[in-house]
């Protein structure tokens, strides 16, 4: 999990490893609209995170075999 800045999904996608990402601010935003439209990430809102939703997105990127 990660705020999607530049470093972490550089190295996320460098070493292979699906995100999940919870944008705060500047560029993160975009950076996880780019992991997730490159296959490599799973974005949830700030303002809409709930147990479900954070359950459903791990469990996307570590069962889902596009990833």
């Amino acid at each position: 999990m990660t705020h999607g800045g530049l470093l972490s999904t550089q190295e996320a996608l460098n070493r292979g490893v699906p995100i999940v990402g919870i944008p705060v601010f500047a560029d993160q935003t975009g950076n996880m609209a780019w992991a997730q439209s490159a296959g490599y990430g799973v974005t949830l809102s700030l303002h809409n995170i709930t147990k479900d939703s954070v359950s459903w997105a791990l469990k996307e990127v570590l069962e889902n075999d596009r990833y």
